[in-house]
C-alpha cells in the first residue's frame, strides 16, 4: 500500500511538472525547497546568473520588461483560464529592468483554492499565499495611459484606488497587505 502511495505521488508530481511552463528551470532530480506539505518546489537553484530573456522565452516563461509584456502572454492567459476554472496551475514570470542583465523571477501557483507566489530575489526564497488574484486598471493623476495592477490579496474588495494609494504611501502603516504581480502601462 505504501509503495502505491509513493508511486501515485511521483506520478502526480511528474504530470504537474510536465504540464507547466519553464520545465528546464525546474529539474526533477533537485528538490531544494519543500512547500507547506503541498508537494516539492524545485526553486531557482538551477537558473544561471546569466539567464537571458531569450532563454526564458524558450523555457515558456512570461516576460515583462519594465512595465510591458514582451513575451509569453499565452502562458499567462492559460494560467488565468485554469485559475478561473479552479484547476491547479503555475507559471513563471521573468521581470527585466533597464538593461537585460537586471532581472528576477517569480513562480506563481494556484492549487484550486489559494494563490502562492515565490520570488527569486537576492538568493532568498520569499513565499506569499493569498486567496484572490485581482486584475485592476485605472488612470490616476491625469495620466494619459491607464495603469494595470495584477495583485494577490486576501481582500476581494481591494480597488485600483486602494492599490494606487498604497503604492504611493509615505509610511508603512499606510501600506496594504497585498502582493503586486504585474504593474503594466500598456
Amino acid at each position: 500500500m505504501k509503495k502505491k502511495r509513493i508511486l501515485f505521488g511521483l506520478i502526480a508530481i511528474g504530470i504537474s511538472l510536465y504540464m507547466s511552463g519553464c520545465m528546464e528551470l525546474m529539474p526533477k532530480e533537485t528538490q531544494t525547497f519543500r512547500t507547506r506539505g503541498k508537494g516539492v518546489y524545485q526553486g531557482f537553484d538551477h537558473v544561471p546568473e546569466d539567464y537571458t530573456a531569450e532563454q526564458a522565452k524558450r523555457d515558456g516563461c512570461v516576460i515583462y520588461r519594465d512595465t510591458k509584456l514582451v513575451d509569453g502572454g499565452e502562458y499567462w492567459e492559460q494560467f488565468l483560464r485554469s485559475a478561473e476554472s479552479k484547476e491547479p496551475a503555475k507559471v513563471r514570470i521573468m521581470y527585466q529592468f533597464g538593461r537585460e542583465k537586471e532581472w528576477f523571477l517569480e513562480d506563481l501557483f494556484y492549487d484550486g483554492k489559494n494563490f502562492r507566489v515565490i520570488l527569486s530575489k537576492d538568493h532568498e526564497v520569499h513565499d506569499y499565499e493569498y486567496k484572490y488574484l485581482l486584475d485592476l486598471e485605472g488612470r490616476m493623476d491625469q495620466a494619459v495611459k491607464p495603469v494595470r495592477y495584477v495583485v494577490l490579496t486576501n481582500d476581494k474588495d481591494l480597488s485600483f484606488q486602494n492599490v494606487w494609494d498604497s503604492e504611493h504611501a509615505k509610511t508603512e502603516e499606510e501600506k496594504l497587505n497585498y502582493k503586486r504581480i504585474i504593474y503594466e502601462i500598456p
